[in-house]
């Protein structure tokens, strides 16, 4: 057991180092005392459930800490830097610094521009290169805003849980996406394991791990209850985003 407690602690400062987190930021991050996570350190104990969840959200490889296995091989094909490059302008950054290889951090204009795609092309986006060439040449003609809600589940006893909502424009309104069931409302939300429904497609051939970061103004106004709506107007600000409550009053964010 003092093996296994050491080789986690070993784990853990693998995975955090990379992400440019400090003990004290570990700890904020998994609502845990700076004691605790020197105790994961010094190897005099390990992070229960909860804490390798905020791990899982922050991009930390839980399955690498516990078992010492990874979740996903090191070697990711990815597109050529003149596509990455207008990927991240459009809000979708293949293995950015920090983070591990094969993440695909995809900020909320980034999920715009992919159910748009998926809408049009009437097919899930599998992040391979050759659907990433496509969504650098895609323009939609029927373009639709996005729009992230956090609703608030009830668990067990009086504890409640938000669960962060995506949907598109659509008259009659469809059935919204649903990107964090387990962990409630995060900054990081994973996509491949932490969604349903999405027009998302992961495989084994792909080898990405794609990871929806919520900016800050747009994670407090979810958690104030309010609808953030994503546009994609060329006449101003790619990405420009609205802040309302879901019965409106908006303000720009």
């Amino acid at each position: 057991m003092e093996r296994k407690k050491f080789l986690i602690a070993l784990r853990i400062e693998e995975e955090r180092k990379p992400l440019g987190l400090t003990q004290d930021g570990l700890a904020k991050e998994c609502n845990v005392s700076i004691r605790t996570v020197s105790s994961w350190a010094n190897g005099k104990s390990m992070p229960d459930a909860e804490a390798l969840a905020a791990m899982a959200s922050l991009g930390m490889d839980v399955q690498y800490i516990v078992t010492g296995q990874r979740s996903r091989p090191l070697a990711v094909p990815a597109p050529d830097d003149a596509c990455r490059k207008s990927l991240a302008e459009r809000g979708i950054e293949w293995s950015p610094p920090g983070e591990r290889p094969g993440t695909v951090v995809v900020k909320p204009l980034g999920l715009l521009w992919l159910g748009n795609y998926a809408e049009d092309a009437r097919s899930a986006f599998d992040f391979s290169v050759d659907a990433s060439k496509r969504l650098v040449d895609y323009e939609s003609k029927t373009w639709r805003d996005l729009h992230l809600q956090a609703i608030q589940l009830r668990g067990h006893g009086d504890k409640k849980y938000p669960q962060l909502l995506a949907y598109l424009d659509h008259s009659p309104p469809r059935t919204p996406w649903s990107l964090s069931p387990w962990f409630g409302l995060q900054r990081r939300n994973e996509l491949d394991t932490g969604a349903y429904d999405l027009p998302l497609k992961i495989t084994d051939a792909t080898l990405v791990a794609p990871l929806l970061v919520l900016p800050d103004d747009v994670y407090a106004g979810l958690n104030a209850g309010q609808v953030v709506t994503i546009r994609n107007d060329q006449k101003k600000e790619p990405g420009q985003r609205s802040l309302h409550n879901a019965g409106g009053n908006r303000k720009a964010a």
